[in-house]
């Protein structure tokens, strides 16, 4: 094969495993009717590798974030602007600010936000108590203190205003967008129930597709389900906190991969399809953005192509 000819693939986890479901997801305890729930757009927030639900931090000073649904954490994960300096430029591959910036889903710069409360001690040890799976992803990256700051700001979710108690993620490389808790203690749907904008701990997902080729946008609703994001039966099942890990990494929401195809195009010619089957797959695959492995270790599968 010659060099012009060869192709890498390395796709991502979430390119593969959530954007290819084309029925949504409804999770919790409660539906509820149309009129008391949220509905959040999920789109390219940042036009570039951050795809999620977009929402704003403060009130007289502002930031707009792109944030990553995950069924792992319960609390809302910031990133901060420190995440891209130095050695976070190079990491999975050499960035510029502008490239880091829209990768972490315009991270905020903590210093601006002084007007707000800072995280006590006291916060800091509820942060670590309600997102056991942060605490286990940070630590695989040799961080024993997952949390070194926090802050109870306002968040404005399309016109609904919570404030709460934030994370601020400052270190590692291990992740990429900020997190909205959608957890079985999320603090952000307690919180919208205990004020009556939602009637319930519940929540749907349609995950859309991030594609740069053909993008459809996804929906977030908090309170209930979209019955207009899908056709026929749902299909419950329960979500685990953690007695069922992948790679010491909690996963509540996850598939066993058994058929996959691989369709490509080479230099302007479309290549034949290549598949992958195994009806005697038992192992787990996250669907999970909470997690972004670095560019020389992407998703691994039990696979081999061969292309000639």
């Amino acid at each position: 094969m010659s060099k012009q000819n060869r192709l890498n693939f390395n796709p991502p986890l979430t390119t593969i495993l959530v954007f290819t479901l084309v029925t949504s997801l409804a999770i919790g305890q409660q539906t509820c009717g149309q009129d008391s729930t949220l509905r959040l757009i999920m789109s390219n927030c940042t036009g570039i590798a951050a795809y999620g639900v977009q929402f704003e931090i403060g009130d007289s000073v502002k930031a707009t974030i792109c944030g990553a649904i995950s069924t792992v954490t319960n609390s809302t994960l910031l990133m901060t602007k420190e995440l891209c300096e130095g050695d976070g430029l190079k990491s999975p591959i050499q960035l510029t600010k502008a490239q880091c910036y829209a990768r972490r889903g315009d991270p905020i710069d903590r210093n601006s936000f002084n007007n707000f409360n800072a995280a006590s001690n006291e916060d800091i040890a509820e942060l670590v108590s309600l997102n056991p799976g942060w605490v286990t992803l940070m630590k695989l990256e040799g961080f024993q203190e997952p949390f070194e700051y926090g802050l109870k700001a306002p968040l404005n979710f399309n016109g609904h205003t919570i404030t709460m108690l934030n994370g601020l993620v400052t270190r590692g490389q291990n992740h990429s967008l900020p997190q909205i808790g959608m957890g079985n203690e999320s603090v952000l749907l307690t919180k919208m129930v205990e004020k009556g904008m939602i009637a319930g701990k519940a929540w749907a997902l349609n995950a859309g597709s991030g594609s740069y080729l053909s993008p459809r946008e996804g929906s977030l609703v908090l309170g209930g389900k979209d019955d207009n994001s899908y056709d026929g039966n749902l299909i419950e099942f329960p979500l685990s906190s953690g007695d069922r890990p992948v790679k010491q990494r909690q996963c509540p929401l996850q598939v066993a991969v058994t058929d996959l195809t691989i369709r490509m195009t080479v230099n302007g010619t479309e290549q034949a399809p290549l598949r992958y089957n195994d009806s005697t797959v038992t192992s787990g695959f996250c669907i999970e953005r909470y997690e972004v492995q670095s560019h020389q270790k992407r998703m691994s599968l039990p696979i081999k192509l061969t292309l000639t």
